[in-house]
């Protein structure tokens, strides 16, 4: 079992904000997908999810469309019940499908506290191999997970680095 976890931006850290017909939304969920197959030819079959708004259910909501046709585990880890209460509808929704879906559920505390998110993402850590992240430079708990990944030794793969490419180069035409 080798283990494949995410780390990304909520919508509102985001110009496009998950918005399906943005150009960076689409580039980043291709860019995600990619690196998920990259990740399973590699050997990687067990996934965690943090359920968070933004990347880390694109990338649950990916995992689902994949596992169609590779034989995966997706693990939604939970930092506490009621995470999705602030949800809006659609988030909500969202949240339900990574939910239902998943393999397992891992649910890290009955209630909220603080430090709570960043457990849940050294959990996460701890149980993988690789860290597949979209991740900006911005301060947060997306920093504070890549530089905890990369303290443990662990390989990180920084999605954003495609967008910034691609539309920096779209910017100079």
């Amino acid at each position: 079992m080798r283990g494949c976890c995410f780390t990304g931006h909520r919508p509102e850290k985001c110009s496009f904000g998950y918005d399906k017909r943005c150009g960076e939304f689409v580039v980043l969920a291709d860019e995600l997908e990619n690196q998920i197959i990259a990740a399973i030819n590699d050997g990687f079959d067990t996934f965690y999810c943090g359920g968070a708004k933004g990347f880390d259910l694109l990338a649950a909501e990916i995992l689902v469309s994949l596992r169609e046709k590779y034989k995966i585990k997706i693990i939604l880890v939970i930092p506490f019940e009621g995470q999705a209460n602030g949800y809006s509808a659609e988030w909500k929704r969202r949240y339900k499908y990574a939910l239902d879906a998943a393999d397992e559920r891992i649910c890290l505390s009955d209630e909220y506290y603080r430090g709570c998110y960043n457990a849940r993402n050294r959990y996460m850590v701890d149980h993988s191999e690789r860290v597949v992240a979209h991740y900006d430079g911005s301060p947060g708990g997306t920093r504070d997970t890549v530089n905890y990944a990369k303290q443990q030794g662990k390989t990180v793969i920084n999605v954003a680095d495609r967008l910034k490419m691609m539309f920096q180069f779209s910017l100079l035409d």
